[in-house]
């Protein structure tokens, strides 16, 4: 944490870093790491981490496994970082809502993202079922997904963050395939890349691509949400007019 707020420093980062032979205490969590970086990698096995998944270093430098070359952070963690930057000893101020320095639950900036982003998703998946733009049990689903979402967010479980995305996928991927059409499909593929994101977080860091899966659900998500506000809008009905009566003069 260094305050530094010029902008040329924004994406001013260490790369190339291995990290081998290390002992941890039991504090809960050994690696807390943003995901920006390049040829970044850890030893095997380094215990509960966030990510749930890290580039593992290979037996000889510099070579790695898993993908370790993204240009930004993940969206929630850059977030993050730039609200407990604020902290100032001089100043006897703790930034709120930074676990760093306190925060818990309700209190987290992750948990406050996570429950505004899922009531604007349960929303949207209530008026879907009504419409009956999706099944019931996919949006059961759906809305399981988006508690769980904020439960992991408020107890930093990189787990039932993946398990929230794959039931999330669950629900665009069957609402949009009941649905069809444009915004149908737009589902599809938000489905696919909360898959991608939960695969990226939990089972193998994907090479080659210089933002995470994150970045562009995320972004795609916010589009999504205008998109279904314009086709779950009401709509005033058209009413025939009236037939006008000419008057016969006898």
């Amino acid at each position: 944490i260094r305050g530094e707020t010029s902008l040329a420093k924004q994406a001013d980062t260490s790369n190339y870093n291995r990290y081998e032979g290390n002992r941890f205490r039991d504090n809960g969590l050994d690696v807390w790491w943003d995901g920006q970086g390049t040829g970044n990698c850890w030893q095997a096995g380094t215990g509960a981490s966030s990510p749930a998944v890290l580039p593992v270093c290979a037996a000889k430098a510099p070579a790695l496994s898993g993908g370790a070359d993204r240009w930004v952070a993940e969206p929630v963690k850059v977030v993050k970082l730039y609200l407990c930057a604020d902290f100032s000893s001089a100043a006897a101020k703790l930034p709120a809502g930074c676990d760093w320095f306190g925060a818990a639950g309700l209190g987290r900036v992750e948990t406050q993202l996570a429950l505004g982003g899922s009531l604007v998703l349960a929303l949207i998946a209530v008026l879907l079922l009504v419409r009956g733009g999706a099944g019931l049990v996919v949006t059961l689903i759906g809305l399981a997904g988006l508690a769980l979402d904020v439960w992991a967010a408020a107890t930093d479980s990189t787990t039932g963050t993946s398990l929230a995305l794959v039931a999330m996928a669950v629900w665009w991927i069957g609402a949009g395939l009941a649905r069809r059409g444009k915004f149908g499909w737009f589902g599809v593929v938000l489905g696919v890349l909360a898959l991608a994101d939960a695969f990226d977080r939990s089972v193998h860091l994907i090479p080659l691509i210089p933002l995470g899966p994150g970045w562009i659900r995320g972004l795609l998500t916010g589009l999504w949400v205008l998109c279904a506000v314009v086709v779950l809008a009401p709509r005033r009905r058209r009413t025939a007019e009236p037939a006008q009566q000419v008057e016969v003069v006898a």
